[in-house]
């Protein structure tokens, strides 16, 4: 499944390494149409194989997956190196909101910070620390 999607994208040879994260991705819960729209992004010389394993970290992180994808895919179009890509996951916290759950951050001290404020019961965060940095779209805190 996705290689075909791959090769509907656009990428006529998909190596076996793409083939297989590209699989991974899909087990996280993404969605063909997902697969081909970061194909889309990526130069046809450009391997895929960070930007699938970008995907499939944030999946397990919780970050939303159209969320994950637009975000991989704005560095993608950037032509922006595999080194910026990776650092979606280690610089992403995401609060679910709907869920009264964190995860992630880059330092301790953000991790403290969000878990504060996602302390709340379905939807309904309380901070009672401070909290650096703004709220991005689909909830990651950006320092």
């Amino acid at each position: 499944a996705a290689h075909e999607a791959m090769v509907r994208a656009g990428r006529t040879r998909p190596s076996d390494e793409e083939t297989e994260r590209g699989a991974y991705v899909l087990e996280r819960g993404y969605t063909r149409a997902q697969i081909e729209a970061v194909v889309e992004s990526a130069p046809s010389d450009r391997s895929l194989v960070v930007a699938f394993d970008v995907l499939t970290r944030l999946a397990a992180r919780g970050v939303a997956s159209a969320n994950a994808v637009a975000q991989v895919r704005s560095k993608l179009e950037s032509r922006a190196p595999d080194a910026q890509i990776n650092a979606l996951v280690g610089s992403s916290a995401t609060i679910h909101v709907g869920h009264g759950q964190a995860q992630g951050g880059a330092a301790a001290g953000t991790n403290a910070a969000v878990g504060a404020a996602a302390s709340g019961t379905k939807g309904a965060a309380t901070a009672t620390g401070a909290v650096s940095g703004a709220l991005g779209v689909g909830g990651v805190i950006k320092p």
